[in-house]
């Protein structure tokens, strides 16, 4: 853990199959427009690639390869979803874009506000959000990560899910791997996991106000 070396891609793009799908029913969402947008991108003005997901939620593009994930990051909008920047990053990226196909989460507004109000928040539209998943090397869920985020402060509100109810006094993810910080002021983020004591590994993402930007927290050099 946290002595990881990818290798670089061997192919400069691949082509994905993106499935859109809904957190709490985990339905396909048709209808949503995705970007590929390059890195520091915060307002994706350029997407170097876009699409619209299909009734069964998914969308072919091709994506920009890089050692974690792809180089940049993808943005998933649709009028009754909270408006997602999607960080792909994955421990084994070969195997990540041989596989060709994977799934992407988006949040419900309806359900976002539940899920914030849950742990006595509410959203600061000139705000931005965090959601992620702890994974282990095989790309597995993993249990007893704490996630820190730089750049945070008072208003920011950290939960990870105990069961399936968020929890703000819990310290570590449970077998879902899942947790969210809400109201993180708008720029670049730096979010480190860490097992106990052992740093597990960080990466750097983008917050843009109104948006929830969500991504992997994986065993990283």
């Amino acid at each position: 853990i946290g002595s990881v070396v990818w290798p670089d891609p061997p192919q400069a793009t691949y082509p994905m199959t993106l499935f859109a799908v809904d957190f709490a029913t985990k339905k396909a969402i048709p209808n949503v427009t995705v970007k590929v947008c390059p890195p520091g991108d915060a307002a994706c003005a350029n997407p170097v690639a876009m699409g619209t997901t299909a009734a069964n939620g998914s969308v072919l593009l091709s994506l920009p390869a890089a050692k974690s994930g792809i180089n940049g990051f993808l943005e998933l909008s649709e009028p009754s979803y909270v408006t997602t920047l999607n960080f792909v990053s994955e421990a084994d990226n070969t195997r990540f874009f041989t596989f060709g196909s994977t799934a992407i989460t988006l949040v419900s507004k309806a359900a976002f506000t539940q899920l914030v109000g849950a742990v006595g928040a509410t959203a600061d539209p000139a705000r931005g959000h965090l959601a992620f998943f702890t994974k282990d090397c095989s790309g597995s869920r993993a249990a007893g990560v704490n996630v820190t985020a730089s750049n945070t402060d008072a208003q920011s509100t950290a939960a990870y899910f105990i069961g399936a109810i968020p929890s703000k006094t819990a310290t570590q993810t449970d077998l879902s791997g899942t947790g969210y910080v809400a109201n993180v002021p708008t720029g670049a983020v730096t979010v480190t996991g860490k097992y106990g004591t052992m740093r597990m590994g960080s990466q750097t993402v983008l917050v843009r106000a109104g948006a929830l930007t969500t991504f992997n927290v994986t065993p990283t050099p």
